[in-house]
């Protein structure tokens, strides 16, 4: 969106505003105006989350209890496809990660920092990424939120760096589309609860979700007949119609829960896929 929180293009740069966003004062959101511009960005949630605070008021979301459902639901151990399933499960455990912060929860974000030094190991990441998942760590056990922010999203340019070669690109792509579903999922979990125009309207990113299903098309023949990426490519497209509305509109209450309900078909197939 062209919105202040949501028309920066550049990570790091995004990364220092939000994190002042945690606590500074926004001007009143306007979920009506346009949609971000498409691109395969890293995967945060966190405006979204800042935005249904600003439309429905500080406070009405337990983003702690929302994230409570986001806790145990994988075991790191289980993953060792280096090409599918380790970056699917990066992408959502990147999400998490944001979900804890804005929940304050030292738990949930200490885990979601531990799982994603871990699985990165597994695709070559370098030390100084496992420095900065400590640091993650050490910042949330002291709640400064802030730098849990930045540390969190340094984390995430830091692991996305190792998968910067062109050789690794297919591995980026189902990262950021994986985290982007994450994402999807929590935010209809909310706005299911807590139905209005306005934030329904915060679902609407016909752009990104076009470019997202654009670039995994564009994947090798293997890749695309794996029943994961098979089920990532179908969540999209069905879930594009629903979020392609005009620009003034929004999502409605049915297609909220259409969405919610196709994530979590997403989630629990990748979640099975125990390899």
């Amino acid at each position: 969106m062209k919105n202040k929180l949501f028309q920066l293009p550049v990570l790091a740069f995004s990364l220092l505003c939000l994190s002042n966003s945690l606590n500074a004062q926004k001007p009143k959101f306007n979920p009506h105006e346009d949609v971000r511009d498409a691109g395969m960005v890293t995967p945060t949630v966190i405006d979204k989350m800042i935005a249904v605070n600003q439309v429905l008021g500080k406070g009405k979301v337990d983003w702690k209890s929302v994230g409570r459902n986001y806790f145990n639901y994988m075991d790191r151990n289980n993953y060792k496809d280096e090409n599918v399933m380790v970056p699917v499960m990066i992408g959502m455990r990147m999400s998490d990660g944001v979900l804890s912060i804005m929940a304050r929860d030292v738990e949930l974000l200490n885990k979601s920092a531990a799982d994603i030094e871990l699985l990165a190991k597994k695709i070559g990441a370098s030390a100084g990424t496992f420095k900065r998942a400590n640091k993650v760590k050490t910042y949330a056990n002291k709640k400064d939120w802030n730098r849990v922010f930045l540390e969190l999203g340094f984390l995430q340019k830091d692991v996305l760096g190792t998968l910067a070669k062109k050789e690794l690109k297919n591995r980026r792509v189902i990262l950021i589309a994986s985290g982007w579903l994450e994402g999807a999922h929590m935010m209809t979990s909310v706005i299911q609860k807590e139905y209005s125009a306005d934030t329904a309207a915060l679902l609407r990113e016909p752009m990104l979700v076009k470019q997202m299903i654009k670039e995994i098309e564009a994947l090798d023949a293997t890749t695309q007949k794996d029943i994961v990426i098979k089920s990532m490519l179908g969540t999209l497209k069905k879930i594009y119609p629903m979020v392609n509305v005009p620009l003034h509109g929004s999502v409605t209450k049915e297609n909220v829960t259409q969405i919610h309900e196709a994530t979590s078909a997403f989630r629990k197939l990748a979640i099975a896929n125990k390899r």
